[in-house]
């Protein structure tokens, strides 16, 4: 994952619409990406595939609203795959959205 496969426009508008509040919405996004993360990889263990569902629907839609593109897409592909009950390599999967949440986190913290 690259700076690309991130909507530098969308955050852009976010930081200026929220102006001194952007700074607690980076912080509570990169906190709740860590809690679902951290919960995937739990129910992964358990093969706990609604909570794999659910939780990545949540990642992929604050993911989305944030403007972390890529991540979005992943979590779409988790999900997807979860809910079908046909999860092809969940901890793969999981760990490429660390990757991407890893790269998010640094561009969004270039931004504060």
């Amino acid at each position: 994952m690259s700076q690309d496969d991130f909507d530098l426009e969308k955050l852009k508008l976010l930081k200026e619409l929220l102006a001194q509040r952007f700074d607690e919405l980076v912080e509570t996004y990169l906190a709740d990406c860590a809690a679902r993360v951290a919960a995937i990889a739990r129910a992964l263990e358990v093969g706990d595939l609604d909570t794999v569902c659910l939780q990545a629907h949540g990642l992929r839609g604050s993911s989305r609203n944030i403007g972390a593109t890529a991540v979005a897409r992943l979590c779409a592909i988790l999900e997807e795959q979860s809910r079908a009950g046909s999860l092809l390599d969940g901890q793969r999967q999981l760990s490429a959205i660390e990757q991407g949440i890893a790269v998010v986190s640094a561009i969004l913290r270039s931004h504060l």
